[in-house]
Protein backbone atom coordinates (compact mmCIF):
# COMPACT_ATOMS: atom_id res chain seq x y z
CA UNK A 1 0.00 0.00 0.00
CA UNK A 2 1.47 3.44 -1.20
CA UNK A 3 1.29 6.16 1.18
CA UNK A 4 1.68 9.98 0.63
CA UNK A 5 4.22 12.06 1.54
CA UNK A 6 4.24 13.55 4.92
CA UNK A 7 2.88 16.77 5.34
CA UNK A 8 3.05 19.37 7.90
CA UNK A 9 0.52 18.69 10.52
CA UNK A 10 0.48 15.25 9.29
CA UNK A 11 2.00 14.73 13.58
CA UNK A 12 -0.16 17.47 14.96
CA UNK A 13 0.21 17.25 18.65
CA UNK A 14 -3.82 18.59 19.45
CA UNK A 15 -4.69 15.38 17.09
CA UNK A 16 -2.95 13.04 19.25
CA UNK A 17 -2.01 12.47 23.27
CA UNK A 18 1.68 12.42 22.61
CA UNK A 19 4.14 15.76 21.73
CA UNK A 20 3.94 19.25 22.56
CA UNK A 21 0.49 19.26 23.72
CA UNK A 22 0.98 16.49 26.30
CA UNK A 23 4.29 18.36 27.90
CA UNK A 24 1.44 21.79 27.75
CA UNK A 25 -1.08 20.41 30.15
CA UNK A 26 -0.87 22.14 33.55
CA UNK A 27 -1.30 20.42 36.76
CA UNK A 28 -1.95 17.09 37.72
CA UNK A 29 -5.33 17.24 35.74
CA UNK A 30 -3.06 17.85 32.74
CA UNK A 31 -1.23 14.69 33.04
CA UNK A 32 -4.53 12.45 34.20
CA UNK A 33 -6.60 12.93 30.91
CA UNK A 34 -7.77 16.44 31.45
CA UNK A 35 -8.22 18.67 28.09
CA UNK A 36 -5.02 19.90 26.41
CA UNK A 37 -4.17 23.32 26.39
CA UNK A 38 -7.29 24.59 28.40
CA UNK A 39 -6.41 26.41 31.57
CA UNK A 40 -8.66 27.11 35.08
CA UNK A 41 -8.76 30.72 33.56
CA UNK A 42 -9.85 29.66 29.77
CA UNK A 43 -12.96 27.34 31.81
CA UNK A 44 -13.71 30.18 33.54
CA UNK A 45 -13.86 32.78 30.82
CA UNK A 46 -15.61 29.71 29.22
CA UNK A 47 -18.10 29.64 31.67
CA UNK A 48 -18.72 33.33 31.61
CA UNK A 49 -19.54 33.42 27.95
CA UNK A 50 -21.75 30.39 27.85
CA UNK A 51 -24.20 31.70 30.93
CA UNK A 52 -25.32 28.57 31.82
CA UNK A 53 -24.32 24.60 32.93
CA UNK A 54 -27.27 22.16 32.65
CA UNK A 55 -26.29 19.27 34.82
CA UNK A 56 -27.02 15.93 34.00
CA UNK A 57 -28.67 13.55 36.45
CA UNK A 58 -29.17 10.52 35.01
CA UNK A 59 -30.38 6.70 36.16
CA UNK A 60 -27.43 5.16 33.78
CA UNK A 61 -24.23 5.96 31.91
CA UNK A 62 -26.26 5.34 28.33
CA UNK A 63 -28.60 7.80 29.65
CA UNK A 64 -26.42 10.45 30.87
CA UNK A 65 -24.54 10.46 27.28
CA UNK A 66 -27.75 10.76 25.45
CA UNK A 67 -28.74 13.64 27.73
CA UNK A 68 -25.61 14.86 26.91
CA UNK A 69 -26.21 14.74 23.15
CA UNK A 70 -29.63 16.36 23.57
CA UNK A 71 -27.88 19.41 25.76
CA UNK A 72 -25.38 19.78 22.77
CA UNK A 73 -28.09 19.19 19.97
CA UNK A 74 -29.92 22.47 21.67
CA UNK A 75 -26.64 24.21 21.28
CA UNK A 76 -25.46 24.26 24.45
CA UNK A 77 -21.22 23.53 25.04
CA UNK A 78 -21.06 23.22 28.37
CA UNK A 79 -22.59 20.57 30.96
CA UNK A 80 -22.32 19.28 34.57
CA UNK A 81 -22.17 15.31 35.15
CA UNK A 82 -23.08 14.06 38.88
CA UNK A 83 -21.55 12.40 40.65
CA UNK A 84 -24.45 10.43 41.25
CA UNK A 85 -24.51 8.87 37.93
CA UNK A 86 -23.62 5.02 38.23
CA UNK A 87 -19.99 5.36 37.23
CA UNK A 88 -19.81 8.90 37.04
CA UNK A 89 -16.01 8.77 36.37
CA UNK A 90 -16.39 6.55 33.46
CA UNK A 91 -19.29 8.93 31.40
CA UNK A 92 -17.01 12.15 32.21
CA UNK A 93 -14.16 10.39 30.30
CA UNK A 94 -16.78 9.06 27.57
CA UNK A 95 -18.17 12.33 27.40
CA UNK A 96 -14.56 14.09 27.30
CA UNK A 97 -13.26 11.68 24.69
CA UNK A 98 -16.14 12.01 22.55
CA UNK A 99 -16.97 16.18 22.64
CA UNK A 100 -13.19 17.24 22.81
CA UNK A 101 -12.63 20.55 23.19
CA UNK A 102 -16.06 21.48 21.56
CA UNK A 103 -17.49 21.09 25.37
CA UNK A 104 -17.04 21.98 28.12
CA UNK A 105 -17.36 18.51 30.66
CA UNK A 106 -17.02 18.93 34.93
CA UNK A 107 -18.23 16.92 37.80
CA UNK A 108 -21.12 18.02 39.95
CA UNK A 109 -22.03 16.96 43.36
CA UNK A 110 -18.51 16.62 44.08
CA UNK A 111 -18.40 16.04 48.20
CA UNK A 112 -14.84 16.14 48.82
CA UNK A 113 -11.37 15.99 47.54
CA UNK A 114 -11.30 12.58 46.68
CA UNK A 115 -14.21 12.30 44.75
CA UNK A 116 -12.87 15.76 43.01
CA UNK A 117 -9.61 14.26 41.87
CA UNK A 118 -11.29 11.05 40.54
CA UNK A 119 -13.19 13.27 38.50
CA UNK A 120 -10.41 15.62 37.21
CA UNK A 121 -8.54 12.37 36.21
CA UNK A 122 -11.59 11.65 33.87
CA UNK A 123 -10.96 14.93 32.21
CA UNK A 124 -13.95 17.15 34.52
CA UNK A 125 -12.22 20.38 33.80
CA UNK A 126 -14.40 22.45 36.11
CA UNK A 127 -15.80 20.52 39.76
CA UNK A 128 -19.33 21.19 41.60
CA UNK A 129 -20.11 20.78 44.87
CA UNK A 130 -23.26 21.45 46.93
CA UNK A 131 -21.13 22.61 49.77
CA UNK A 132 -18.13 24.83 50.99
CA UNK A 133 -15.55 22.26 51.82
CA UNK A 134 -11.96 24.46 51.78
CA UNK A 135 -9.80 21.34 51.34
CA UNK A 136 -11.43 20.88 47.95
CA UNK A 137 -11.27 24.20 46.53
CA UNK A 138 -7.82 24.12 47.62
CA UNK A 139 -7.62 21.09 45.79
CA UNK A 140 -8.85 22.26 42.54
CA UNK A 141 -6.91 25.52 42.93
CA UNK A 142 -3.51 23.37 43.17
CA UNK A 143 -5.09 20.99 40.02
CA UNK A 144 -5.42 24.65 38.09
CA UNK A 145 -9.13 23.03 38.01
CA UNK A 146 -12.50 25.69 38.09
CA UNK A 147 -14.74 25.03 41.37
CA UNK A 148 -17.74 26.02 42.40
CA UNK A 149 -18.95 25.19 45.26
CA UNK A 150 -22.79 25.41 46.95
CA UNK A 151 -23.61 27.76 49.71
CA UNK A 152 -26.34 29.15 50.87
CA UNK A 153 -26.63 31.86 53.53
CA UNK A 154 -23.59 35.38 53.21
CA UNK A 155 -21.48 33.79 54.83
CA UNK A 156 -21.17 30.42 53.33
CA UNK A 157 -20.65 32.51 50.32
CA UNK A 158 -17.87 35.20 51.50
CA UNK A 159 -16.45 31.87 53.15
CA UNK A 160 -16.44 29.64 49.46
CA UNK A 161 -15.02 32.94 47.58
CA UNK A 162 -12.37 33.41 50.61
CA UNK A 163 -11.23 29.79 49.88
CA UNK A 164 -10.40 30.44 46.18
CA UNK A 165 -13.97 29.68 44.53
CA UNK A 166 -14.20 30.77 40.97
CA UNK A 167 -17.80 30.92 41.12
CA UNK A 168 -20.24 30.10 44.28
CA UNK A 169 -23.75 28.59 43.47
CA UNK A 170 -26.47 29.38 45.34
CA UNK A 171 -27.73 26.22 46.73
CA UNK A 172 -30.67 25.55 47.26
CA UNK A 173 -31.70 28.42 46.10
CA UNK A 174 -35.69 27.12 44.96
CA UNK A 175 -35.95 26.61 48.71
CA UNK A 176 -35.61 29.82 49.71
CA UNK A 177 -37.48 32.41 47.35
CA UNK A 178 -35.09 31.37 44.10
CA UNK A 179 -34.63 34.69 41.93
CA UNK A 180 -35.61 36.79 44.29
CA UNK A 181 -33.04 35.22 46.65
CA UNK A 182 -30.12 35.10 44.47
CA UNK A 183 -30.64 39.14 43.31
CA UNK A 184 -30.88 39.87 47.48
CA UNK A 185 -27.78 37.84 48.33
CA UNK A 186 -25.97 39.83 45.58
CA UNK A 187 -26.82 43.39 46.25
CA UNK A 188 -24.38 43.40 49.25
CA UNK A 189 -22.41 41.02 47.37
CA UNK A 190 -21.70 42.43 43.86
CA UNK A 191 -18.14 40.96 43.35
CA UNK A 192 -18.81 37.66 43.62
CA UNK A 193 -20.12 35.63 40.53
Amino acid sequence: MRRRAWRAGDDDARRHQHGDARRRRTGDAGRHGAGLTVTRATVVQRIVEIGILPVVRAASGAEAMAVADAIGDGGIRALEITTTVPGASRVIAEAVARYGDRFLIGAGTVLDADQARTCIEAGARFIVSPIVDEETIAWCRRAEVAVLPGALTPTEVVRAWRAGADFVKVFPCSAVGGAGYVKALKAPLPGIP
